[in-house]
Parts: structure tokens; sequence; C-alpha cells
């Protein structure tokens, strides 16, 4: 057998493959909290060893990462070769094995009854699972669609996107002042109306060392007191910029902040096309998208 072949057949396999049964018929049980549903967590009580499943809602395959050694990873067929120490040809023996209901083995029979008699809490995490990771999926093309680059998502400095959630959190406008991570790097302090709007300026001007603030389309009484002691406390090399909307309403959220601390210097920085930032965000996105469906057109000599 080619390698290449056997490959195939390993990946084939993979995709029918029940991971968490698997783990259940050795011993592997649901910690007492269930934790995030973008994974599911399997610990061994005898061992200790704990590890994090995730389906491929595209393939049906499931990979698996010890939680304390990440480079203990992969598929069903990574599982097997490190965990019962064999060859990749073995693994796939066992893939087979597993699958084929005459085969009487210990393992194979234990991994067939953990399967069709799976536990009712593993059942409920499954599809809890199954649903985060769908969530996900429409999340980030909707992300997409506002033209969030996934090191924006990835990064950590707006929290996590990856939930409906954390995309109302993003694009709602706030009752109340909200922030971005702050970095011990950053150099500036950039406000704007939404955190989906500190994005878009980032995209743009950014060089991923401002600390954001998101004060909503309003300053209430209470915005103006909180904005008035940050404001009070910035180191003085900290560049300050006003990164509102160019309409009248963000015209007014400028000039509301430059009177919180009239001697500190402040840049404005309003887009250069549509109200906010993240319409100029989206608008840019959506004219890269244009030109990469576009058939080039060159000279024709």
């Amino acid at each position: 057998m080619t390698e290449n072949v056997r490959e195939q057949m390993i990946a084939t396999f993979e995709r029918t493959f029940d991971m968490p049964a698997l783990l259940a018929s050795r011993g592997f049980v649901l910690p007492n909290r269930s934790r995030d549903p973008m994974h599911i967590e399997m610990v061994q009580p005898s061992s200790g060893v704990t590890l994090l499943l995730k389906k491929d809602l595209e393939t049906g395959a499931w990979t698996f990462q010890n939680a304390h050694h990440p480079a203990d990873r992969g598929r069903a067929s990574r599982y097997f070769e490190a965990h019962d120490r064999i060859s990749r040809d073995q693994s796939l023996d066992r893939l087979i094995a597993f699958a084929t209901e005459r085969n009487l083995s210990k393992d194979a029979l234990a991994y067939r009854r953990a399967r069709h008699e799976k536990a009712p809490a593993l059942r409920e995490m499954e599809k809890r699972h199954e649903i985060a990771l769908l969530q996900e999926r429409t999340t980030l093309r909707i992300l997409d669609g506002y033209g969030v680059q996934s090191k924006q998502i990835e990064g950590g400095r707006f929290g996590n996107l990856r939930t409906p959630s954390g995309l109302d959190r993003l694009v709602r406008d706030a009752d109340s002042l909200g922030t971005s991570a702050y970095r011990p790097g950053d150099r500036a302090l950039v406000l704007t109306e939404r955190p989906i709007d500190a994005i878009g300026y980032e995209r743009s001007k950014g060089d991923d060392r401002a600390f954001h603030v998101y004060t909503g389309s309003t300053l209430t009484p209470h915005k103006i007191r909180e904005l008035g002691h940050l404001l009070a406390d910035l180191p003085k090399n900290m560049k300050v910029v006003l990164a509102f909307g160019k309409d009248e309403r963000g015209r007014e959220l400028a000039e509301r902040v430059r009177a919180l601390a009239p001697a500190k210097k402040m840049e404005r920085a309003a887009p250069e096309f549509g109200a906010r930032w993240a319409d100029q965000m989206q608008l840019e996105h959506r004219h890269a998208r244009s030109l990469q469906r576009s058939p080039s057109r060159g000279l024709v000599h």
C-alpha cells in the first residue's frame, strides 16, 4: 500500500470515527463543570490526562488536543500512535477494526458499546458543541462581511468575537463605556463609538499599539465622569485620538471629549468615507472582494 493510499483510507475512516465514544470506552469522563462548548473536555480520572475534542463540521472528523501538552494533538490516528504507541499502518488497522462489526477484539467491542450506549450527558455535550460550532461559523461569516480580519479575531485585543454575544457586543451602541485589552506597550488612547469602529480604525490607521475606549453615540453624565477620570490619569506621552464618525454626531462627541481636558492635545481622526470607521472598513472590504471576482483586464498586443 502506498503512503498516499494509506492516508486517504485513514482520512475516510476518521470522518465517521466517534472519538468521544473511544475516550468513554477508555475511562474518560466529562468534568463536573462543563466549560467552553467550543471543545468537549474529557478527563481520565486514573491518570489525570485531559483532552479537548473538537469536531470538524465539514468532514465530521474529530480532533483532540492534550490540555497540558499542546504538541499532543491531531485526529484519531494520531491519538492511537501517541497513546497506544503504534505505527501509522497499525493505526489504520485499528480504525478499520473498530469500524468492523465482525471484529470481536476487546477494544473494538468496548468502543462500539460506548458508541451505542453513550451517556446522556455526553450526548447532550456533543449537541451543545455542534450548536456552538454552527454559531461560530455564522458569526465569522458576519464578521467577514464587515471586513474584520482574522488577526483581529485571534489577537485578543477586542475579546472573544466568535460567539453571538461577542458579535452583539461588537456592534451594539452600549449604555456604558467599554474598553479593549490594555497592553504595556500601548502608545495611544483611541476613542470610537463602538468596538467595530475601533477595529475599523485599527485596520486603516492603527499599528496594534493603541488602547481603545468605546463611548457609544451619546455621552451620559456617568460616561462623562468616567472619561474625565481616564483622561486625567493618562501618562503625558500617551496620544489621544478622537476617532468618532465624520457626521455631526461624531463632531459633537469629539468636542465634548476635548472639553473634558482642554489642556491635553487631542488628534481628530474621522474616516475618509462612510459615517463611521466600521462603514469605511466594510466598503473597503467589499471593494477588495469585487476586484478579486473581476477578471483581470490587461492590454492585448
